[in-house]
């Protein structure tokens, strides 16, 4: 009975150290796939900050508004619609068959002034050798014939020639459709030789140099008979 009990004790004791063993193995293994497996994967920085990129990149062609066409800038325009016979002197005289639209007779003049017509407001002859100057008044219809108002600083200003004293006349913003005559007092000299004079004035914006009116002429000869 005792040699039983030992053999029965001694079976026992292989049995626990072999469940140790395997325990032991069991334990070995799971710790070396834990450290031989791989953390999951995490964004690198610049994954991050391209899809941060991609995404900003959407957020903006997203919210982007449409672009919107620019407005054209207000047309300014000016017509002359009458030329009266100027004031004289008694002794100078004018030709009234050069006087009113010469814009087909000067088209190429027009061309360099930057004006779509002219208007030729006398055709005045005066006789050699006088003692003194002669003052004379031309005078037409101007007309704002656009859709905006003028600017403050529209004016008639000489573009060309002699002024005869007349070198500008401040106009002021107006309004579509107004309407107003003109008058120009004009001085003319005297000559001792037979010549002739072509002068000319513009309808500008004087802030930008704009041109946006007629071509408005005198021309001016001076002879030996009248």
């Amino acid at each position: 009975m005792q040699e039983l009990t030992a053999l029965a004790g001694e079976a026992n004791a292989q049995a626990e150290a072999a469940s140790s063993a395997e325990s032991e193995q069991v334990d070995e293994v799971m710790t070396e796939k834990t450290k031989t497996s791989e953390p999951p994967n995490e964004p690198s920085a610049e994954d991050i900050t391209m899809t941060e990129d991609t995404e900003n990149e959407w957020t903006m062609a997203d919210a982007a508004p449409a672009l919107a066409p620019k407005p054209e800038a207000p047309v300014l325009t000016a017509a002359v619609l009458a030329v009266s016979p100027p004031v004289l002197g008694v002794e100078a005289q004018e030709d009234p068959a050069g006087r009113g639209d010469a814009t087909e007779e000067l088209r190429e003049e027009l061309q360099a002034s930057g004006a779509e017509t002219a208007w030729r407001i006398g055709r005045i002859v005066l006789p050699l050798g006088l003692q003194a100057n002669i003052p004379a008044c031309a005078k037409f219809v101007l007309k704002n014939d656009g859709e905006v108002a003028w600017p403050e600083t529209t004016c008639i200003v000489s573009a060309s020639g002699n002024p005869y004293g007349f070198q500008q006349l401040p106009l002021g913003a107006w309004q579509p459709n107004e309407v107003a005559e003109v008058f120009m007092d004009l001085n003319l000299p005297s000559h001792q030789e037979q010549t002739g004079e072509r002068s000319a004035w513009a309808v500008v914006d004087a802030a930008t140099g704009n041109v946006f009116g007629p071509l408005i002429l005198l021309d001016v000869f001076w002879q030996a008979t009248v």
